[in-house]
């Protein structure tokens, strides 16, 4: 199949799969239910994703069962939408699932690690896909995370494994996240510069803008909370950012204090993310998904025959799942209407 007749076929199954997107207006119903239970009926009955939900559980309503199902379809899709493509193009995405792995795996350590081995984990994670290549069973099943390392020492990621992560403290599993980020992003780094060259084009920069964000996100949590050397945070940065370059990532790992480094940021393209100066770590990580979603949005509206669109539509599809489900446990926990709209990705007004 040509490129262009590929991506003609693929836009035409993202239109479709666009149409469950939820409006401002349901975000807004959404916000007006008093309960999770509520929420979750709302969704079930009143949205497209009820369908998905339907399809899993019939109509019975439990706990976590959205989450589950929501995730699921995603991955489904994401399976579905990557036997597009073959080649270069193939091991693209089976690098690109490897971030859902890596984030169940780190939700799946961080049970073991706090001893809680919640009873319903299995409904937390996707990992039952043609892409997986973590054992995960054993991983559930692990009675530690002595135990979780020394399983996927035998598994297609032993590679990966740092022997020097004790799990004695939340640092290990600081570091357990920063590796992992940096395994992924390197790892797709060297696949894009076997793409077509509009398609490596476009990828670079939509990947090197997350990295640049990952990057100072990374920074900003080493020097708030862990006792981490600057030579240490700037061994542990990710190379081919978009915009800040090896220089400005020395100067920002080598600040005395926030201050500091958030003086330097605004002389930067992100320098909109601390405008305000400090902030918690949940609104950090908002404004940084709000600043990627509208580089996406941009992408799905042109809908042009390259890789942009594609890359796009999934990553706001996972956006928006995890914005149900964060503004589900919101009114689980009673969060005030006015704080609502910080658990979400976007501005709704």
């Amino acid at each position: 199949m040509g490129s262009i007749t590929r991506y003609a076929a693929i836009n035409s199954k993202l239109k479709a799969m666009e149409r469950r997107f939820l409006s401002k207006e349901q975000y807004r119903k959404i916000f007006q239910c008093m309960s999770y239970e509520e929420v979750a009926n709302y969704i079930k009955d009143y949205t497209l994703y009820g369908e998905v939900y339907k399809n899993y559980f019939g109509e019975e309503i439990q706990e976590e069962n959205i989450q589950y199902a929501l995730m699921k379809e995603h991955i489904n899709n994401f399976h579905s939408i990557s036997s597009f493509f073959n080649g270069e193009y193939k091991k693209l995405f089976n690098i690109m699932f490897m971030k859902y792995q890596f984030e169940d795996l780190t939700l799946v350590i961080r049970e073991k690690h706090t001893g809680r081995n919640h009873i319903n984990i299995k409904s937390l994670i996707t990992y039952d896909s043609p892409l997986n290549k973590i054992p995960f069973e054993k991983v559930i099943g692990a009675k530690d995370v002595n135990e979780v390392m020394s399983i996927l020492k035998d598994s297609a990621y032993k590679k990966y494994l740092h022997s020097n992560i004790d799990f004695q403290n939340d640092e290990s599993l600081f570091r357990l996240e920063m590796s992992l980020d940096y395994i992924y992003y390197t790892e797709i780094i060297k696949v894009l510069d076997r793409l077509d060259r509009e398609d490596k084009v476009i990828m670079k920069g939509m990947v090197g803008v997350y990295i640049d964000l990952l990057n100072l996100q990374f920074i900003y949590r080493a020097k708030k909370y862990y006792n981490l050397t600057p030579e240490e945070i700037l061994n542990r940065t990710i190379p081919n950012g978009y915009k800040i370059n090896i220089n400005k990532l020395k100067e920002l790992c080598y600040t005395k204090n926030l201050d500091e480094f958030i003086s330097i940021l605004q002389k930067t393209k992100y320098k909109d993310l601390f405008k305000y100066g400090l902030k918690e770590d949940y609104m950090l990580q908002r404004d940084i998904l709000d600043y990627i979603r509208k580089i996406h949005l941009k992408y799905k509206k042109e809908h042009k025959n390259n890789i942009g669109t594609v890359f796009s539509y999934l990553q706001l599809a996972l956006f928006e799942i995890k914005d149900i489900i964060s503004l589900m446990e919101a009114k689980r926990y009673n969060v005030a209407d006015e704080e609502l709209l910080n658990y979400i990705s976007f501005n709704i007004d």
